[in-house]
């Protein structure tokens, strides 16, 4: 993971991958404050939960979470796979 605020791009606090083999202990619920996250599983299966939904993702599919909004992989491990994140923080009006 790669904090870009730390190199000039602070509206880009976290840029993310991964590539798993084998499935990972799920996520909790959590949020980020101020922050679009923008998920891209390029290859894969993966399931995430927000607002009450569970969405299940395959290869090439974008999960985007609103800012403050809860989520999590809804019971469910990393599964196998490509993903890559990038969350992006809106200023404040």
């Amino acid at each position: 993971m790669l904090d870009l605020a730390a190199v000039g791009f602070p509206e880009v606090p976290v840029f993310g991958h991964y590539q798993y083999s084998s499935a990972r202990p799920g996520l909790a619920t959590h949020t980020h404050a101020n922050t679009v996250e923008i998920c891209y599983l390029e290859r894969g299966y993966q399931t995430y939960r927000a607002g009450g939904r569970e969405y299940h993702l395959v290869g090439g599919d974008v999960f985007i979470t609103a800012p403050d909004e809860p989520h999590d992989t809804g019971g469910h491990p990393e599964d196998r796979g490509v993903l890559y994140w990038l969350n992006l923080r809106i200023p404040k009006p």
